[in-house]
């Protein structure tokens, strides 16, 4: 029986780990992401109409493909009511980079789902463009968080 070579015992040994410990970061990104999310819609609230706890339903698998444009709308729709509302500019609302990582995500799960159909070179590609958008739309969305979290605490009677 032929040995493995070094550096495939090496990644045998240490690829599951290492798998494991790359998926327990991304879900703890999602879940900071999330808590970004639900903080901004409880910020803009009187624009939207909904709860800010509902971004945990982005947790369930295929449906969040659907909901994610819903909350895309909404916290878009907030953030543009609520800071016309203190007089400032907010631009797209990060609505660009939250359109483009939706879609993203919709084409990479349909990637995924193809599985042979689709070469891996392009999946990978995907993936990256989604987390590259995925994280231009957090930070934007961030950004408005801070704001408006700013602007509450300084209104009177108002707490972030």
């Amino acid at each position: 029986m032929l040995e493995p070579q070094p550096m495939v015992a090496m990644h045998l040994a240490h690829g599951p780990a290492w798998t494991w410990a790359v998926l327990a970061l991304l879900l703890l990104a999602v879940v900071l992401f999330l808590r970004t999310l639900g903080a901004t819609l409880r910020l803009t609230r009187a624009h939207h109409g909904v709860a800010g706890g509902l971004v945990w339903l982005m947790l369930l698998p295929t449906f969040n493909l659907f909901w994610q444009f819903f909350l895309l709308h909404q916290v878009t729709k907030g953030i543009r009511g609520r800071t016309r509302e203190l007089g400032l500019d907010a631009g797209g609302a990060a609505w660009g980079w939250g359109l483009v990582t939706c879609l993203l995500s919709c084409a990479w799960s349909i990637a995924v789902a193809l599985d042979a159909e689709v070469p891996d070179a392009v999946v990978r590609a995907i993936a990256a463009a989604l987390l590259a958008a995925w994280l231009a739309y957090w930070w934007r969305l961030a950004g408005f968080r801070r704001v408006l979290a700013r602007h509450a605490a300084t209104a009177p009677g108002g707490s972030a």
